[in-house]
């Protein structure tokens, strides 16, 4: 079967570049630090990329920093008929460290924060979130656990949450699709560990997901965690 050159559309902001890439081939985009999530609430942070020439394509994003780095498959947008896109986040647990030394047990304070960010697809773009915990969504104002705020985004804009407790099974629901991103700063796993790394993994809504199954472990592991 005969390939061809497929055009990628990146756009950043008010910035769109155009990618070439052959078939069965990758190319590696750095993007600008600028869009690294600080600051709680909206902000225009969202990066956009399409196949020009309708051509199927795999994306897969690394983030790292000084000893910690993360990975995920990035995954496209999905039209559902119901207009209705309905995501639960995941994170980790407050972090409790306990460490052992001659005999007695340390208790350390937490590592970052369990984060959540949701990207918007298009323009007026109405998201209604409910966190898990308190946090603060909008800058000065707390949203408190269990109680819904609604948003209107437009494409590209973003909406961060962040909090010391696990936003673990904040729910959102949105009239569009969304890209939603959740993790930790720096979590522990397992828990008792000494050592923390930056988590994160893009989260599909609820109608793509299955009931059945498949995983391995690996040969050379005597124990294994899924």
């Amino acid at each position: 079967m005969e390939q061809f050159q497929q055009t990628i559309a990146y756009s950043y902001k008010s910035e769109t570049r155009e990618i070439e890439i052959g078939p069965s081939s990758s190319v590696e985009l750095t993007l600008p630090p600028e869009i690294r999530f600080g600051a709680v609430g909206e902000m225009d942070k969202g990066v956009f990329f399409q196949s020009v020439d309708g051509v199927r394509l795999s994306a897969t994003a690394f983030g790292a920093e000084y000893s910690s780095s993360d990975t995920y498959q990035l995954l496209p947008c999905v039209y559902l008929p119901s207009k209705n896109y309905e995501y639960y986040a995941i994170s980790v647990a407050k972090e409790i460290r306990v460490l052992i030394e001659e005999g007695e047990e340390f208790i350390l304070p937490p590592t970052g924060n369990s984060t959540v960010v949701l990207i918007a697809s298009e323009d007026s773009t109405t998201v209604t979130i409910t966190p898990s915990q308190n946090v603060e969504m909008i800058k000065g104002t707390t949203t408190p656990a269990g109680t819904s705020l609604k948003l209107t985004i437009g494409q590209r804009e973003a909406v961060f949450l962040s909090s010391h407790e696990d936003l673990t099974g904040t729910h959102v629901v949105s009239d569009k699709p969304l890209a939603l991103f959740s993790g930790h700063e720096c979590g522990n796993m397992p828990f008792d560990l000494q050592f923390c790394d930056h988590m994160v993994e893009q989260i599909s809504p609820i109608a793509t997901w299955g009931i059945k199954f498949y995983t391995a472990s690996f040969m050379t592991r005597q124990l294994d965690r899924f």
